[in-house]
């Protein structure tokens, strides 16, 4: 199961939210900016119980697909921002 995650760009957040899973006895698989991913499903219970723990953090999850692509578009965005050195250098011209 993934959740995607409204304002989760940064390392603090990916951490926190980290945390909140597992206190609530949820093992995430991966947690990249943005998104969660884990096994299984969680219960309706755990989900309401993290929406209002991340909601303290100003944290939203997000069903909406426009909404998640806004998400992954301005996290890509940041990423370019913040860590230049860690893109491709490729020239225009050997793009094809």
């Amino acid at each position: 199961m993934k959740l995607f995650i409204k304002n989760m760009v940064s390392l603090r957040w990916k951490m926190a939210v980290r945390a909140e899973l597992e206190k609530q006895g949820i093992q995430p698989e991966t947690a990249e900016p943005g998104v969660v991913e884990m096994k299984g499903k969680i219960s309706e219970t755990q989900y309401t119980k993290l929406k209002e723990t991340l909601r303290k953090y100003d944290l939203k999850i997000i069903k909406d697909k426009s909404e998640i692509i806004i998400e992954r578009v301005k996290t890509v965005i940041i990423e370019i921002v913040h860590f230049p050195e860690e893109l491709p250098n490729i020239k225009y011209s050997q793009m094809k």
